[in-house]
């Protein structure tokens, strides 16, 4: 038996989009959310993060306007959220207004740590999307 190649050793393409969502997710984050105990309280994500800023506010002010809720807490995407109402935590009070449901009220004790981290402000992980 004669070899003619060897084969060369194994390397996975690069997804470049992945890649960009992976930066662009921890350019978002605020700290370091995740410290393994992702299981029970549900992972830590920038729009989960951006949510809660949202929730505090309306838990601060009352129900609120979308763009002044989004002016605020710096979240752009502040009416879209509230509008989608993923977890549960908002609901529409009038036209363009966005309340906090009784959910919202649990999810502020629960995560009451992470609310603390937020408004301490402590930069993101990653600078710039683009290294």
């Amino acid at each position: 038996m004669e070899v003619h190649v060897d084969p060369a050793p194994y390397k996975p393409r690069q997804s470049k989009l992945k890649k960009q969502r992976l930066l662009r997710e921890f350019a978002r984050r605020t700290g370091d959310p995740a410290k393994g105990r992702a299981m029970r309280s549900g992972l830590m994500t920038a729009y989960r993060q951006d949510s809660l800023r949202c929730l505090q506010q309306l838990f601060a002010d009352g129900p609120s306007k979308g763009a002044i809720v989004a002016k605020t807490t710096g979240v752009e995407k502040a009416r879209t959220i509230m509008s989608d109402n993923h977890y549960g935590w908002f609901e529409r009070v009038s036209t363009g207004i966005y309340g906090m449901t009784d959910a919202g009220q649990s999810a502020l004790k629960t995560h009451e740590n992470e609310l603390s981290r937020l408004s301490t402000s402590v930069e993101p992980i990653v600078s710039e999307a683009g290294e």
